[in-house]
């Protein structure tokens, strides 16, 4: 109890040094562009990079409409191209070898509706621009999955497969049925998961998940009849499969259909971004003025939301270009015609970026934790995503030894907090870094003047925690703590 009392007073003491804190809106500091890479003459499609091998790559579009890769290192130098005649509609996936899997669609082909006509390449590259296999089909693929054993599965809306590397050829593991309205069976997704394949099929019969293995033979077919109007599927790399219902929003069910967790959306799904924990999902409301960004965690199960309004100062509905990434924190690094926007995991706005130019700017890709590739179709920006260089050393303060498994820690300040803070600002991890964040409890007193941290369950024993306290947690007042504060613990 008395080391309870000492941590308390500190703070307090801490918090009265500090009440000269600038308002957080004067704190907000512009993006920083690291470089800008100009392309003469031609259209960038969309960016990726690479952040094994330092390199970014580009879909360049030329005046004839073919599309090529180009691959440039972190200066802008042309490093090499990748270019075979008469394609276009490239997707890249990147492996952690450095290796990147392309699927392309042949240009001189016609297909629509999703269904299976025209043509399309998948190849191997290495990160020297080295062609290990290519693999011609009169398929067109919609999709392209990767393994850990750099299995590649392939799909459109009719049938699945597996690249076969040797044969160059793609062998179907599942076909699906194409007979007009009344008998049909179409695959919305497919993705590995243990070892082998999960599809999500949407039939005339109503709505299947079928597994099979990489030889096409069905290991297990589940009926999901509790939904109707899925408009959209997404399978897990976790196995779950989170469905865009029609008037409902995103529902996330297992593969015997009992729903692990939802929240409601008026939006359909308009693009998507797994990190290491979860997915990040952009609903869009056409005939709304609020997007709506859902977020489900694979590990804990649990699904959050928030939405974005899209209406400019003078009350005129702007929309939102297509792409978005996010960071370890899940913020939301979206882009609304010449400007970027980051919205924290509540939707507030963090910052802001306006290109100088009048020329739409797009998300590409991360690079890494730090930095964000941007792009017009002209140019290419390499984007510092700190949103601002903390002026301040972490102060340490004492650490607190053989601390029962069951401990509580109240932290007390001298006005009362903003809410929304305690979610980002306030957080328990393993290292000092802040690298392995825990999963705790935060609980806000009635006045709003103290947080306390528990655990799920208790502590683990003898182990060392390290609770952290950023400098931007807010008082209702808008004014700034002002200083890091990190303290470590130990359990017995």
């Amino acid at each position: 109890m008395k080391r309870m009392f000492t941590f308390i007073v500190i703070l307090i003491l801490l918090n009265t040094l500090n009440l000269s804190v600038a308002n957080a809106a004067e704190e907000e500091k512009a993006i920083k562009i690291e470089k800008e890479i100009h392309i003469n003459g031609k259209a960038i499609q969309k960016v990726f990079a690479d952040k094994n091998t330092n390199q970014i790559y580009y879909i360049e579009k030329n005046f004839n409409n073919w599309e090529e890769i180009v691959a440039l290192n972190m200066e802008g130098k042309e490093l090499w191209r990748y270019k075979p005649t008469r394609y276009l509609d490239y997707d890249l996936e990147l492996l952690g070898n450095g290796n990147i899997a392309i699927r392309a669609h042949y240009a001189s082909k016609i297909y629509t509706d999703g269904f299976n006509i025209g043509g399309s390449k998948v190849a191997m590259l290495t990160s020297n621009g080295e062609v290990q296999w290519e693999v011609d089909s009169d398929k067109v693929i919609k999709k392209i999955r990767i393994d850990e054993n750099e299995n590649i599965l392939a799909y459109n809306s009719n049938d699945v497969y597996i690249v076969n590397k040797n044969n160059k050829l793609l062998d179907t593991i599942y076909s699906g049925i194409n007979k007009g309205t009344t008998n049909y069976k179409r695959i919305q997704d497919a993705n590995f998961y243990n070892g082998f394949v999960r599809i999500m099929v949407d039939g005339s019969d109503g709505y299947e998940l079928v597994d099979v293995d990489l030889n096409g033979e069905t290991i297990k077919t589940s009926n999901i009849a509790n939904f109707h109007l899925i408009d959209n599927a997404i399978i897990s790399p976790f196995g779950e499969i989170i469905l865009n219902v029609r008037f409902q929003g995103a529902v996330v069910i297992d593969e015997h259909a009992n729903i692990l967790a939802e929240t409601r959306s008026l939006g359909s799904l308009d693009n998507y971004i797994f990190d290491n924990n979860g997915i990040m999902m952009h609903f869009k409301n056409t005939n709304n003025k609020f997007d709506d960004f859902i977020y489900y965690d694979m590990i804990n199960k649990s699904i959050s939301k928030f939405s974005y309004s899209k209406l400019d100062s003078n009350s005129k509905l702007l929309e939102l270009n297509n792409g978005i990434v996010i960071d370890q924190n899940k913020n939301v690094f979206l882009t609304i015609k010449n400007k970027l926007l980051i919205l924290n995991s509540s939707g507030d706005k963090l910052a802001t970026y306006e290109n100088k130019t009048t020329s739409n700017i797009y998300v590409g890709s991360k690079l890494d934790e730090n930095r964000l590739i941007l792009y017009t179709d002209t140019s290419l920006y390499i984007v510092n995503m700190s949103l601002k260089e903390s002026t301040n050393e972490w102060l340490i303060w004492a650490e607190k030894e053989k601390v029962d498994i069951n401990k509580n820690w109240t932290i007390s300040f001298t006005q009362p907090v903003n809410p929304k803070n305690i979610k980002d600002y306030i957080y328990v991890a393993f290292d000092e870094k802040g690298n392995n964040i825990i999963n705790v409890k935060k609980e806000i007193s009635p006045d709003g003047k103290s947080i306390i941290i528990s655990p799920y369950g208790s502590w683990l024993s003898n182990t060392e925690y390290f609770l952290f306290i950023s400098e931007d947690i807010e008082s209702i007042y808008n004014q700034r703590l002002n200083q890091n504060i990190r303290m470590k613990f130990d359990t017995y």
